[in-house]
């Protein structure tokens, strides 16, 4: 298969104050990632789960958007990250995704580039990146996650190496005020 032939699944990412202009019902698996603080508000996940379509699919995580582990902070653990890879295993390319993160910037892109690289299988790393920066020109992946997905899928430093590439690309091409 080349980087053409790719068939990626209809995919939204996004940040929680875009939620509302969505249709949620719409979607056949929902990745929902939340700040800690979130995880003990009384009837949260409940209230989500009663706007998605009654057969869609929702995994609910919960860590912080952190590059590396913080005090007092709850880093994506790889056990979190596998869990994701194995709700999204049944993702097609005719499913309807939506990942979301408080901003849908870093964690949500992140989880959505595992997703990918492990649909598409080696050699299309870069082709995943493309494929999000295309949905969610804004997308800059947490690293922390890329790298626990990278081992959950034993890549061995293939998909980092993309995510690196990407980044520097980035930070060629933007203006001095952008930093």
């Amino acid at each position: 298969m080349n980087a053409r032939n790719l068939r990626f699944p209809q995919m939204t990412i996004c940040g929680v104050e875009e939620l509302d202009e969505l249709d949620l019902g719409s979607f056949t698996h929902v990745i929902s990632i939340w700040d800690p603080v979130w995880e003990t508000r009384d009837g949260h996940e409940d209230r989500f789960r009663r706007k998605l379509a009654e057969t869609a699919r929702a995994h609910f995580v919960f860590f912080d958007d952190i590059p590396t582990p913080v005090e007092n902070r709850f880093a994506p653990a790889y056990e979190q990250i596998q869990e994701i890879l194995v709700f999204a295993k049944p993702i097609e390319p005719s499913s309807s995704v939506l990942i979301h993160c408080w901003a849908g910037i870093s964690r949500s892109t992140a989880v959505a580039y595992g997703i990918l690289c492990q649909m598409t299988g080696p050699g299309y790393e870069q082709s995943c990146l493309d494929h999000i920066r295309k949905i969610r020109p804004q997308a800059i992946p947490n690293s922390l996650i890329v790298t626990l997905a990278e081992v959950a899928l034993g890549r061995g430093g293939i998909m980092y190496a993309a995510y690196e590439e990407m980044i520097s690309r980035l930070l060629i091409n933007c203006d001095d005020d952008e930093l």
